[in-house]
């Protein structure tokens, strides 16, 4: 069972209130300059644990100009009810 260090909440209630976020944004409000392997893995975990989920992105217009976006997480049904559930 993963264990949801107060972070992972934080970022949780992020990726709802926002409906999804590219892994910069995680990394610039939730990860206080970390290495990118240490983001990276614990955004796998979180993703193994069912609590996120992760699509592949190509080239997006943003504002006139081409950007690589990469990766986007959103929050799962799971994540959502373990979020649910602690809020109430």
């Amino acid at each position: 069972m993963l264990k949801l260090m107060p972070r992972d909440w934080l970022l949780m209630e992020g990726l709802y209130a926002n409906t999804m976020m590219s892994f910069k944004q995680i990394a610039n409000y939730y990860f206080d300059e970390r290495a990118k392997s240490t983001i990276h893995n614990r955004l796998t975990q979180l993703e193994k644990g069912g609590v996120i989920r992760r699509f592949k992105m190509g080239r997006v217009l943003h504002h006139l100009q081409e950007t690589e976006v990469g990766v986007l997480f959103v929050l799962t049904k799971l994540g959502l009810s373990l979020l649910q559930a602690k809020t109430s």
